[in-house]
């Protein structure tokens, strides 16, 4: 079999010396007109097979496999000394050839004419051949103008630098202001003495900077490559010490110093540990800057580029789960999970949703036993469409829409009627001040519903809007009543979603305290008396509000407690946003709503109060407010009612069989007159049941 091995870059630190490879600096006044004009780039196969290890560097090169422990004897790749032992190697091979240069596994030869460029190549190549290396022929390239070695581009002009090793610099966005400006000059002008390469590095709050600059035959150091990136929505969540660490050697911050280098590995963090260890497989130092001398790095951290590059994500997860498929008796494992064929998943989804399960019960079931590409989002999407699933699905709350606040008293009125003690009740409302008005109804007409908001209009004047519920008094499909006297007396009447009475709560809150307040007194007028003059949560009295004076009670007070003053309106509406505010988190947090898409014209829904399938036909005129078509009608629901069927056609009921096993074998023997016929008993009528689920019983009266 194959094994993958993969060693510590960090064992056999050997050092070779050999002089590293120097490139000019890509200035066109320093380029020769007598440019090669043929190029020829030969990469080798990466291998050191003749290179024996001691007996000490064996055992470093130990692995674990299923059939025991073995190491290398001869050097491996992998290792950070091997690549210089194998360049000294190569550049041996090639020493006193002409128009040839190597670097590692790759060897670019050039001339200025092709029968030049053809006897060095031929050279070469037989050189490499006598001393046993081998060329990766995907790789090589000949006789060619242009060529990529290095990070530069080597053309018949001279040495350029390649240009995707400065995007980073070259796309960098104008400078907006006069310390941008003088950033990038310095930037452009920046250089240090130090090590022969150095890699600059910043980072900013929101991005990444760095630069290579190697050491050129004048002592000073040369930029090779710019690069910078913007920080990922989790890197920007970093602490200021991680960013650092994302980039590297050279830098401005220096706890990095202690933390790369001498700091023991557990006594760093998980995330700064695991930047430390892909280091590792570097031979590196690390040093201070000063922030004012690492210009362009700091200017390019400031500056990044604004995307990250693409990512094969395909690649990826496929890299990460090729070690754990195997092959068991014809069929794809991937641990010791089944693999499921595409033609087969329709099916298996079926199966994991049996018994209309959750969705997170489906995927843990899923989990045990089988496995392929986006199972869980495929879960997700048959559990949300299936029919019998939404029909028992429980309806979720939204988050509170707050009534915005008038701005002047009885500008938007609200009105509901109440039963108490088989008595009927009209109770209005103003939004801005919490004033109360009540009228007993001699009936639950439209017409006697009108003739007392006249009166109460008459008094107050005539609001800007009334709100109501569908009640048949003020239903416009039912009756025109109401919707006539809107017209006639120029306000604008809006009613709430039917049996959804959450959207007119500001008037059933009011008939709660009413009613509770009925219960408890005898006089009903000291009753409003009282609430009138008592002071609201906001510090003002719904008399206050509403008349701009508080009102004579049965308590002693003052003769100018009586007098008139205007309610300061920013001291208020501060309050009554305040409280808004409050009102708002608590039912969200109490109720732990979720945001609702808005439904779309033609999207099929789950009625839950009639328990029948529908399609969305337009939106109604208050928030979360449609009109369903289904085929016993026309309604008008709120969304709390409606749940997605995340299908475009209406499905049809699924009814389930009862289980055999679930139904008595015993039937019951129907009685027989004497003439032997049976005697049909009349079938009992069912109770009739609420829209809230209860059965309602009639009391059964006793004969005398």
């Amino acid at each position: 079999g194959k094994y993958s091995i993969e060693l510590p870059a960090n064992i056999c630190p050997g050092k070779v010396d050999d002089p590293p490879i120097r490139f000019l600096k890509a200035d066109p006044s320093k380029m020769s007109v007598d440019c090669p004009k043929v190029h020829s780039q030969c990469p080798q196969t990466f291998s050191c097979p003749w290179i024996q290890l001691s007996e000490d560097s064996k055992r470093l090169t130990t692995f674990i496999t299923d059939d025991g422990r073995f190491c290398f004897a001869r050097l491996p790749f992998g290792i950070s000394s091997a690549p210089e032992y194998y360049q000294k190697r190569v550049r041996q091979a090639l020493e006193g050839l002409p128009g040839v240069v190597n670097h590692t596994d790759d060897t670019l030869v050039w001339g200025s004419t092709i029968q030049e460029h053809d006897e060095r190549l031929r050279a070469v190549l037989g050189r490499l051949a006598e001393k046993g290396y081998t060329l990766n022929k995907d790789k090589c390239v000949f006789a060619v103008t242009e060529v990529e070695f290095l990070g530069h581009r080597i053309t018949t002009e001279g040495v350029l630098p390649d240009k995707k090793k400065i995007k980073a610099i070259v796309e960098m966005p104008p400078p907006s202001d006069v310390s941008k400006v003088r950033s990038f000059v310095g930037m452009r002008g920046g250089v240090t003495e130090g090590n022969s390469t150095i890699v600059s590095s910043d980072s900013s709050s929101y991005g990444l900077g760095a630069v290579l600059r190697q050491l050129g035959d004048d002592g000073n150091l040369h930029p090779v490559a710019y690069a910078s990136r913007t920080l990922s929505q989790a890197e920007r969540g970093y602490a200021q010490i991680e960013k650092e660490a994302l980039a590297m050697v050279e830098t401005d911050h220096k706890p990095l110093l202690a933390i790369m280098k001498t700091k023991n590995l557990d006594e760093l963090s998980p995330r700064l540990l695991r930047f430390r260890m892909r280091m590792m497989r570097y031979s590196y130092d690390i040093f201070h800057t000063p922030g004012q001398d690492l210009v362009a790095a700091d200017t390019l951290s400031r500056n990044p580029l604004p995307e990250t590059g693409d990512t094969n994500f395909e690649a990826d997860v496929e890299a990460q789960c090729k070690d754990e498929l195997s092959v068991t008796d014809g069929l794809l494992m991937r641990g010791i999970r089944l693999v499921i064929p595409p033609k087969l998943r329709p099916e298996m989804l079926q199966r994991i949703h049996t018994g209309h399960l959750g969705i997170t019960k489906c995927r843990s079931r899923a989990k045990e036993y089988v496995r392929w590409p986006r199972i869980s989002a495929e879960i997700q999407e048959i559990v949300e469409k299936c029919t019998i699933c939404i029909k028992f699905r429980r309806q979720e709350h939204e988050p509170l829409i707050p009534s915005e606040f008038p701005t002047r008293a009885w500008e938007k009125v609200a009105i509901d009627l109440f039963y108490l003690e088989g008595k009927t009740y009209l109770l209005m409302t103003d939004y801005y001040s919490r004033y109360p008005e009540i009228a007993k109804l001699e009936s639950q007409t439209s017409d006697c519903v009108i003739s007392h908001c006249k009166s109460i209009f008459a008094r107050h004047g005539i609001p800007e809007e009334v709100r109501s519920d569908n009640g048949p008094q003020f239903e416009p499909l039912k009756t025109v009543a109401f919707k006539n006297f809107a017209q006639d007396y120029g306000f604008r009447h809006i009613t709430s979603s039917p049996f959804f009475p959450q959207r007119n709560g500001f008037v059933e809150a009011m008939v709660k305290v009413v009613k509770a307040g009925m219960k408890k007194n005898v006089d009903t007028y000291k009753l409003l008396l009282e609430y009138r003059a008592t002071p609201l949560a906001n510090g003002f009295s719904p008399s206050e509000l509403m008349m701009s004076r508080k009102i004579r009670t049965t308590l002693p007070t003052a003769r100018s407690n009586l007098l008139s003053r205007l309610v300061p309106s920013e001291m208020l509406n501060s309050r009554e946003e305040k409280r808004r505010i409050k009102q708002k988190q608590h039912y969200d947090q109490h109720h732990r709503v979720h945001e609702k898409v808005d439904f779309e014209p033609g999207e099929v829904v789950w009625v839950a109060d009639k328990r029948k399938w529908g399609t969305v036909t337009s939106k109604a005129e208050t928030p979360r407010s449609f009109w369903i078509d289904t085929p016993r009608g026309k309604y008008r629901r709120n969304s709390f009612h409606l749940l997605r069927a995340f299908r475009k056609e209406i499905p049809e009921d699924e009814y389930q069989p009862l289980d055999p096993d679930l139904v008595s074998s015993t039937q019951e023997t129907l009685p027989t007159d004497s003439n032997n016929n049976m005697v049909v008993s009349p079938v009992p009528k069912s109770p009739y049941i609420t829209r809230i689920g209860r059965a309602v019983k009639k009391p059964t009266i006793l004969s005398l």
